[in-house]
């Protein structure tokens, strides 16, 4: 429909009406993951938004542009979009859209392990909302800090926040609000121990996820089970949740999410002492991080050298450094093959 409509608002020289169908057809494409094609139309409605002096538009389209390559991993790229976005938005005293490129930017600063930087915006991007009593933008920003405390590892903190957005997103009805918020709980309740608790809140979030068909969020949700089933010391089951969420990060081509899979393998090899296994996945994750210019979140950092510490003390540490120099080498294609070979042994011999 949306092709047919493109075609005809182009016959009828309506400028705005294609740069708008330009715009939603970008966005669809970015979500089935098919970000050059999502790029190339996202590029072709800025064109035309900026002919038209359309700030709106342009804003908007930056945004969107923004998130495609955030889902890529290009961090730098997304920075300097939503920059743009957030200066054209003050300047036109766009309120409304200044707050969210501010929430936005604070995700990429907690995504790329920087949690504490996120606060600040977060915080400005809250004033604003609550100026504009847009309730929904409040239960965004608070789910936001909810996630950002949990990366700190203040969970109460973060419940509270949580708590706070899932109240105002349920009075919405707003399903994916509740999902998100669900998942973060269940991230915080596992790091405070309680791993009954944070399986029964992931597998809720898990659940709308797949009602709504967000195969990103799908896969995050699965990787978070994989690691409560590490921490019970369920090993078949972590593997199939890997592989499951490791299969739909690489169908969408979200780089942050693979490099999240391979620490969350890397530390279920350490759990089955199995050190060069862990070697490889560790460097492998390392060096996605390094090109996306990220890092861990810091209260998952922390535990995660410890472990990679004690494995590495359990074999010969020029294997261990031999192995991760191994991991960092590989393609991402190499890597996915490796991986997809290394579940299928971990399933046959768990």
């Amino acid at each position: 429909m949306l092709r047919q409509a493109l075609a005809l608002e182009r016959q009828t020289g309506n400028d705005r009406c294609t740069a708008e169908t330009l715009q939603l057809l970008g966005e669809t494409e970015r979500g089935r993951g098919n970000y050059h094609p999502a790029e190339r139309l996202l590029d072709e409605s800025l064109v035309i938004y900026r002919q038209l002096e359309d700030r709106p538009g342009v804003c908007a389209v930056l945004s969107v542009k923004a998130g495609v390559r955030r889902y890529q991993g290009d961090y730098e790229g997304a920075t300097a979009l939503f920059g743009e976005a957030l200066a054209l938005g003050r300047a036109s005293g766009d309120v409304r859209r200044v707050a969210d490129v501010l929430a936005r930017l604070g995700n990429l600063a907690s995504e790329q392990g920087s949690p504490s930087q996120s606060l600040p915006l977060y915080e400005e991007a809250l004033a604003l909302h609550y100026q504009l009593g847009d309730t929904s933008g409040i239960a965004d920003v608070l789910s936001r800090s909810g996630e950002a405390a949990t990366q700190m590892g203040d969970y109460a903190g973060a419940v509270v926040f949580c708590e706070q957005s899932l109240e105002l997103y349920r009075s919405l009805g707003t399903n994916y609000g509740v999902a998100y918020v669900l998942l973060n709980q269940g991230e915080a309740a596992s790091g405070m121990g309680d791993l009954e608790g944070g399986k029964a809140l992931t597998a809720q979030s898990l659940a709308l996820f797949q009602e709504i068909g967000d195969r990103r969020c799908i896969a995050f949700a699965l990787e978070q089970l994989a690691g409560v089933a590490r921490e019970q010391h369920d090993y078949r089951q972590a593997l199939a949740l890997y592989e499951e969420s490791l299969e739909l990060h690489c169908g969408l081509n979200t780089r942050p999410g693979i490099a999240r899979c391979l620490e969350g393998m890397a530390r279920l090899a350490c759990a089955q002492g199995l050190g060069e296994r862990a070697g490889r996945l560790h460097g492998a994750a390392t060096a996605l991080h390094e090109a996306m210019k990220s890092a861990m979140a810091p209260a998952a950092r922390v535990r995660y050298g410890q472990e990679m510490t004690a494995v590495r003390g359990q074999m010969e540490n020029e294997a261990f450094t031999a192995a991760a120099a191994e991991g960092r080498t590989m393609s991402l294609e190499q890597v996915m093959d490796y991986a997809h070979d290394e579940l299928s042994a971990g399933r046959a011999g768990a």
